[in-house]
């Protein structure tokens, strides 16, 4: 009986060591799982957060770029501002007279000379009531930096009927008008590289054709003040020598501007 009872206890001993053995490698085995899954969700976290970083710092780069742009168009606003006040005063007399109009139009300033102050009809050569009157332009515009001015005349859609005059449409003939006023305002001063000029002819009225006080205001020459461009230009690349090639092969075609 000694015996067997020292067997028994030495086989549950045994089966209690055995037990607790698998137990301790179990909850290892658990343990290591658990620190595992918590060095992933580590590891995520640590990856959303530097995405999280990277996004902020794009939106504030954005945030800045957006302030820049926001002061630089207060800038252009109160500099347009400025520039008109100081032609406002310098055409006053022009103005008050009705040979001019200094307006606004699509955000571009301009002056706005009706025909009959710069032209006889059907003519392009300018009058002498028109010389002065661009003359006082031409003095104005000299004091102006960084702008430059496009010329565009502009005719009512009543065709040419004067025989003696040497124009198939009223589009060469509004084009020659707006050539000679910037060949004036050239000779009064201007910079030639600061001028560009354009006929429209009807097509681009801005009162009504079918009576004569609209078709009046349609006959008129505008000098639209343009900012320079220069810079916003720079780094476009030139066409390439195949576009250029596709250029010269389209037919030339009269086009009107946006009506």
């Amino acid at each position: 009986m000694h015996h067997r009872s020292i067997e028994t206890y030495l086989a549950l001993a045994l089966t209690s060591l055995l037990i607790g053995s698998g137990c301790a490698s179990q909850k290892k085995q658990e343990q290591a799982a658990t620190m595992e899954k918590m060095q992933s969700e580590l590891s995520a976290c640590q990856s959303t957060r530097s995405d999280m970083e990277k996004k902020m710092s794009t939106l504030q780069g954005k945030m800045e770029e957006m302030n820049a742009r926001v002061e630089e168009s207060e800038s252009l606003a109160q500099e347009r501002e400025q520039l008109y006040q100081n032609l406002k005063g310098e055409l006053a007399d022009l103005v008050a007279a009705g040979d001019a109009e200094i307006s606004f139009r699509q955000g571009l300033m301009l002056v706005r000379m009706p025909n009959q102050v710069l032209f006889e009809s059907g003519r392009y050569t300018i009058s002498q009531r028109g010389e002065s009157a661009l003359q006082e332009v031409a003095d104005a515009l000299q004091g102006v930096e960084n702008r430059h001015v496009f010329v565009s005349g502009h005719t009512d859609n009543v065709p040419i009927s004067d025989k003696a005059v040497d124009f198939d449409s009223n589009w060469e003939l509004s084009t020659k008008r707006a050539i000679s006023a910037l060949s004036l305002l050239q000779q009064a001063g201007v910079d030639p590289v600061n001028l560009a000029a354009a006929g429209f002819g009807q097509y681009e009225k801005i009162a009504s054709n079918d009576n004569e006080a609209g078709r009046a205001k349609n006959r008129r020459v505008e000098l639209i003040v343009l900012p320079d461009l220069g810079g916003v230009l720079e780094g476009v690349d030139e066409a390439s020598p195949q576009q250029a090639s596709d250029d010269e092969e389209r037919p030339q075609t009269e086009r009107a501007s946006t009506q």
